[in-house]
């Protein structure tokens, strides 16, 4: 089954689903068997860890997403292991914003971008509707 993820090279961004979302790591190195170390953003682990592809996956569907910058790959593994053991925060060090920094992008999430515009967009429905029950209310006193 890993056996196609043998060949990544240094700083491939990988991923695999969380439920709604889905999680992001990058290669930086190789585990037993040739397995890919991948660092990531952990929630779980609440800080930037490295672990083998197995233990990141977490018996989930694992997929490639690829290179993202134009860095060198070994610059983007030494920058991921220079951020090891920093916390991870939902806002501002997820998965998604850690593998973009490391390939010297900006660090951002478009996952939380999206989530951000859906619960802005509950919260104002939610005002919205309030408003107008309170409108009534008052009108019919």
């Amino acid at each position: 089954m890993w056996n196609e993820f043998t060949n990544l090279a240094l700083g491939t961004v990988v991923s695999v689903p969380r439920g709604s979302i889905t999680h992001f790591g990058v290669v930086v190195g190789w585990a037993d068997f040739f397995q890919p170390l991948i660092a990531d953003a952990s929630k779980t682990l609440g800080r930037v860890a490295a672990r083998p592809l197995v233990e990141f996956a977490d018996g989930a569907p694992c997929s490639v997403v690829g290179y993202l910058g134009n860095l060198p790959p070994e610059i983007v593994a030494l920058a991921a292991y220079a951020k090891m053991g920093e916390p991870y925060n939902l806002i501002n060090a997820n998965c998604e914003q850690f593998v973009n920094e490391v390939h010297g992008l900006e660090p951002k999430s478009e996952q939380l971008r999206s989530w951000s515009t859906v619960v802005g967009i509950w919260i104002g429905v939610a005002a919205l509707l309030a408003m107008l029950i309170w409108t009534q209310k008052t009108a019919q006193a």
